[in-house]
């Protein structure tokens, strides 16, 4: 469902697509390419920002394809890469169906499914992530936290992060994990990551400070902020 590629401008690649009818009937599937997007809780869909964008690059063999029952296909999708790029594009290569069911009333119902194409250009490489935001709700347990990643650069990246929660002594209390699925952020782009700090026999009445601490892989970045909040009796 997702290929990391990392070419040179100017190149060409070719990636072969597999697919598999698992129903009874034939499949008849419809070929196209778009724009990757991904919403701010990491959901992958399809796009129509050109920005950053490969799906003008991508030309699968053909643009439609019929998979008998329990039979698999092949689908080639050449890669053209221009030249005078820089950072990441991302594309999808969609397989659409529709199906007419009879009776009283026609339905058509129809279903997608792709495969994600994710391009690393050689070459120069912009990286400028933040953090946007640091929310605290709760004053019991539990305790949600929200943290929102804001990539400006002009390639993915991946974040992972915890929070460290002290007491008003300066000790560490605990350390939660962020909830960050794959981590991925597209450029120009933002995430929210949670995550839910419930421990009844620690979260006692009193002021604690919650820093968080984002880190991105490969990149050697790291990004903190802290926030006082407080636990009511």
């Amino acid at each position: 469902p997702i290929i990391h590629l990392k070419l040179h401008p100017g190149s060409t690649e070719e990636v072969e697509l597999r697919v598999q009818n698992k129903d009874e009937a034939e499949l008849n599937l419809n070929i196209k390419t778009y724009p990757l997007a991904m919403d701010e809780s990491g959901n992958a869909m399809v796009g129509e920002d050109q920005r950053f964008s490969c799906s003008a690059w991508l030309e699968p063999a053909r643009n439609s394809v019929s998979i008998l029952p329990d039979s698999t296909a092949f689908v080639a999708v050449k890669i053209k890469v221009p030249f005078n790029v820089s950072g990441g594009r991302y594309g999808v290569v969609m397989f659409e169906t529709s199906r007419k069911m009879q009776g009283e009333k026609e339905i058509l119902l129809t279903g997608r499914m792709g495969t994600i194409l994710m391009i690393e250009l050689y070459g120069r490489k912009q990286f400028d992530s933040r953090i946007m935001n640091f929310s605290i709700a709760g004053n019991s347990n539990p305790v949600d936290f929200s943290v929102t990643i804001r990539n400006n650069g002009n390639i993915h990246i991946t974040a992972k992060g915890s929070i460290l929660i002290s007491g008003e002594d300066g000790r560490i209390v605990d350390r939660i994990n962020l909830n960050t699925g794959t981590g991925t952020i597209l450029p120009e782009n933002s995430r929210i990551f949670s995550a839910i700090w419930q421990n009844e026999r620690k979260i006692i009445p009193g002021a604690y400070r919650a820093k968080v601490r984002i880190i991105i892989p490969g990149i050697g970045r790291v990004l903190e902020s802290e926030k006082v909040f407080y636990i009511n009796k």
